[in-house]
């Protein structure tokens, strides 16, 4: 069905305009998601390669969207720029 795809992705996402709680427990936290300070020891010593580290950067007013994946021990990194559109 057309927009299936967009209503899954916004599912996973933080929204704006949700209640938010005031205070340090004020961002919500992603599902599936591991704390930096909980990630294996080998990581950290990027002795192991494999592990890959990600940030998707919004723009102003959510014109661009640029997505930005790196592997932690080659320190390859791979970006993607992303047209916006009107919904």
């Amino acid at each position: 069905m057309k927009g299936e795809l967009k209503k899954l992705a916004l599912a996973e996402l933080r929204q704006k305009g949700k209640p938010r709680e005031k205070g340090p427990k004020q961002r919500t936290k992603l599902r599936h998601m591991t704390p930096i300070d909980e990630r294996p020891k080998e990581v950290d010593s990027r002795d192991v390669p494999g592990h890959w580290e990600g940030d998707l950067i919004i723009g102003d007013q959510h014109k661009s969207v640029l997505s930005v994946v790196v592997e932690r021990k080659t320190r390859y990194v791979m970006d993607a720029r992303f047209l916006s559109y009107d919904a």
